[in-house]
């Protein structure tokens, strides 16, 4: 009898966990690559190849006069070099890279929650519709998920085992070229920053040593140092095809993510509705966390850090 219990008691098999691995896998290739050629290549990807096809040297000069950093358009040429400036070779590369960070969100949470809501949260993950939209696009969106996701997988690493450097430099260079791909890049680390405080173990104990902490942001910085001039251009002058954030916008967060379309057209009570309740939900989650490193603080910030600069 006490055989039975214990074999009812031992955890799910190794083979379980990699099939179900195998199925999300393919499950979300099928996804992301099903009609992937059929929309026409617009304007935006249109510029990513076109930029893409420069040598190296003149996309690092010439992404100094756009209002994005150039690793994208460096990744791309040389994926370009290698597979081709096809529909599916281009695309591939965003669906490539979404698919990767579907593999380091189920690394994420096999870290911080509990085997069930890990493979329902990759399950969500592979059939959101943004992330659908945003890996069949030439365009840095899905790259840079891949890189702040890899990052924050590594500040996990780091926070469970404090004395591995490999953490901190993965982190270091994961961090660094979310920041070459995208600014808004700097909302992940908020985040992190938030956690780094947050995730204390005691009353004046944060979730990793003060000075190692800012030492690892320090050398991120310094990293960015190269591109930091053309930066602080491209933070002062904002081209006039960018809409301003206005209240209205920021009131429809949550329903321009869930319908992907205008929110012009849609009560005020649509609008708000949605996003006071994910707020709600978000401040009683991290509230309630009461355990010993509150990943539930990370979870949520991160959450919330995507649907901004999804939407």
């Amino acid at each position: 009898m006490k055989a039975l219990r214990a074999d009812l008691l031992k955890p799910p098999s190794r083979f379980i966990d990699c099939s179900a691995l195998v199925v999300v896998t393919v499950f979300a290739l099928v996804i992301r690559f099903h009609g992937i050629t059929v929309p026409a290549i617009w304007l935006d990807e249109a510029f990513s190849i076109l930029l893409a096809r420069y040598e190296p040297w003149d996309i690092w000069s010439v992404t100094a006069r756009d209002v994005h950093p150039p690793l994208y358009y460096l990744v791309l040429h040389y994926w370009i070099t290698m597979f081709g400036d096809g529909v599916l070779a281009v695309r591939s590369l965003s669906a490539i890279a979404d698919v990767g960070t579907i593999l380091l969100s189920i690394r994420l949470m096999s870290l911080v929650a509990s085997r069930r809501a890990t493979w329902i949260a990759a399950l969500l993950l592979a059939l959101l519709p943004i992330s659908v939209r945003y890996s069949q696009e030439v365009r840095m969106y899905s790259l840079l998920g891949f890189w702040l996701m890899g990052a924050t997988v590594a500040l996990m690493y780091w926070v469970k085992e404090r004395e591995k450097v490999r953490f901190q430099v993965t982190y270091v260079l994961l961090m660094t070229a979310a920041f070459y791909t995208h600014y808004l890049a700097a909302l992940c680390v908020l985040v992190h920053w938030f956690y780094w405080w947050w995730g204390r173990s005691g009353v004046s104990q944060t979730a990793l040593l003060v000075r190692a902490w800012l030492l690892v942001n320090v050398a991120i910085v310094i990293l960015f140092v190269p591109w930091l001039p053309n930066f602080i251009e491209h933070w002062t002058v904002k081209p006039g095809w960018i809409p301003p954030v206005t209240e209205q916008a920021v009131l429809s967060l949550v329903w321009q993510l869930i319908a992907m379309g205008a929110w012009r057209a849609q009560s005020i009570f649509l609008r708000v509705v949605p996003l006071g309740i994910v707020i709600t939900c978000a401040v009683g989650v991290i509230w309630k966390d009461s355990s010993q490193h509150r990943y539930s603080g990370l979870l949520v910030g991160y959450f919330l850090s995507l649907l901004s600069f999804l939407v």
